[in-house]
């Protein structure tokens, strides 16, 4: 599989999880900013493992990952070289994850 087609599977399921529209889904907003709690991140991770058929790492799929990190992590996992992953540039939306790793103070 394609980044794109990786991605685009991702946006699917999390749109049909929340009962929104693709269109609505952001790639670099985190998972847990949408509502996801434990219950649907570990039914995300089994459903990455059946339709990707790869085990996954227990820390890959997590509240704080957005779908452009896990669409990374799932590239590097399945060994798609179609193009420089090194590119992949993820801006950080999440006050809290920059707070934890101590980016200055946040308000």
């Amino acid at each position: 599989m394609t980044r794109i087609e990786i991605e685009a599977w991702l946006c699917d399921w999390l749109a049909e999880e929340l009962g929104l529209s693709t269109d609505v889904v952001e790639n670099d907003r985190t998972l847990g900013s949408y509502g996801l709690g434990a219950e649907e991140l570990e039914r995300l991770a089994c459903d990455i493992e059946d339709f990707f058929e790869e085990p996954l790492d227990s820390g890959t799929i997590q509240k704080r990952a957005t779908l452009t990190r896990l669409t990374r992590d799932l590239c590097l996992l399945m060994d798609t070289d179609e193009e420089d992953l090194s590119s992949f540039q993820e801006p950080v939306h999440d006050l809290q994850l920059l707070q934890d790793i101590g980016f200055g103070k946040v308000a």
